[in-house]
């Protein structure tokens, strides 16, 4: 069954060439701070304290499909918090929306939620896990997207917890705020959820729990994504999905269900790239997160395979980027395949113990040296950084979500990017 999650308004556009055959878009000047605006909340929706945990992605047909959490009664990461979307669409192979005003995206509309989603009848609910009435309100949360460009279909996973558990929240004994909710503590008490789309994010098939097929019993508390995953496209394994998750890589063959196979344990808020060569690289938030004055350890974590079903490499210090740990986003920007450069694009907050400064890099040696880096700049009273994704769009520009802490909540705003901004008159390499 699916359910409604985003409104169509326009025909659907036409099919795009694939990213590496497409040019880099330079233009724009270079000093004008890149144009964007509040994404979330849709302008004039009340109905949310705050939103944070943006992911965003391209579908095959062009569409920029946005999600986030929307979290109904404060900014904290427990309670009761639904998966919402918008999408920009393009109505043609020589219309492309600049989708840099609130009224060119669809409205807001809730893909996972108690509101849509009945959570009662959950398949595959572990024997050994207590019962719990999941038709309360719970927290949807960790959106994580990737778009099979062979199929069309947008597949979508989020972890999830009832409205009574959190990951460590409990601590203050006779704090009325911490109370009523109890910390996470024994497999099941975390789950994952998995839906698709098949019209470019309009609507959405029922979320369901793959729990036992896709998180290790040995897990408590497990996290997916959050962000984007990959779709294999060198050497081996072609066409094969990648989802970066707690300690493991969720992956799809084009024939296969939905596996994992682990890597590498002390890393969390996971991020994936393919090198040309078929290598895969994670670049990961460190876990357990180190004292805030142990600047030695606040980097982003690395490691690299050549093997998606046996990683071993441990994952190191990435002293080249420093981290305030927190989630990051990388993207696959061209690949120099045919055409252009090979560039990967990196968005983090640019400091080791404070979720602002977000700054965007390019590396032209597959995310080992970044010698491009611009900050972008704050606006407002409030604090611009923390979680992002980023998106290469239509017309070959690149897309952030960033979060933006107003003092009072927190909220969500979309950044259009040209390359020729990032390089700042400086020459590539």
């Amino acid at each position: 069954m699916l359910v409604t999650a985003c409104s169509k308004k326009n025909q659907l556009p036409e099919k795009l060439p694939a990213d590496n055959i497409v040019d880099a878009k330079t233009e724009n000047d270079v000093t004008d701070p890149p144009p964007f605006f509040t994404i979330f909340p849709e302008s004039g929706n009340t109905t949310y304290h705050s939103y944070r945990i943006p992911a965003i992605i391209r579908s095959k047909n062009g569409v920029l499909i946005a999600l986030a959490e929307a979290r109904k009664n404060s900014d904290d990461d427990w309670g009761d918090i639904d998966i919402v979307c918008r999408r920009l669409l393009k109505t043609s192979t020589d219309e492309v929306k600049p989708g840099i005003t609130n009224a060119e995206w669809t409205s807001q509309t809730v893909i996972a939620g108690n509101n849509n989603v009945v959570l009662d009848d959950i398949p595959n609910v572990p024997s050994d896990a207590v019962a719990e009435s999941y038709s309360n309100q719970g927290t949807f949360g960790n959106p994580t997207l990737v778009t099979d460009q062979t199929t069309g279909r947008v597949w979508l996973f989020m972890s999830f917890n009832d409205k009574d558990h959190c990951q460590s929240c409990n601590k203050v004994a006779g704090d009325g705020t911490y109370d009523q909710y109890s910390n996470v503590t024994k497999y099941g008490d975390r789950r994952l959820f998995l839906c698709y789309s098949d019209d470019d994010g309009a609507t959405w098939s029922t979320p369901v729990d793959m729990t036992q097929e896709l998180t290790p019993n040995t897990y408590k508390w497990d996290a997916v994504g959050p962000g984007i995953g990959i779709q294999k496209r060198f050497v081996s394994l072609e066409n094969t999905l990648i989802i970066p998750a707690n300690g493991r890589n969720l992956y799809k063959t084009p024939t296969g269900s939905w596996s994992y196979a682990t890597v590498p344990s002390g890393t969390s808020e996971s991020t994936i790239i393919e090198r040309p060569d078929g290598k895969l690289l994670r670049n990961d938030r460190k876990a357990p997160a180190p004292d805030i004055t142990d600047l030695a350890n606040r980097y982003r974590q690395t490691s690299a395979s050549t093997d998606l079903l046996n990683w071993t490499a441990p994952f190191q210090n990435n002293t080249k980027l420093m981290d305030p740990i927190c989630q990051a986003s990388i993207l696959r920007y061209t690949d120099g395949s045919t055409t252009n450069k090979s560039r990967v694009m990196f968005m983090n907050s640019n400091h080791q113990t404070q979720r602002r400064h977000p700054a965007i890099r390019i590396s032209y040696n597959e995310a080992i040296d970044w010698p491009i880096i611009r900050s972008i700049p704050n606006n407002g009273s409030g604090i611009l950084g923390g979680y992002t994704s980023l998106v290469k769009t239509a017309d070959n520009m690149t897309g952030a979500l960033i979060e933006y802490n107003s003092t009072t909540s927190m909220n969500i705003q979309y950044h259009k990017i040209s390359l020729g901004w990032i390089l700042n008159g400086n020459p590539e390499p």
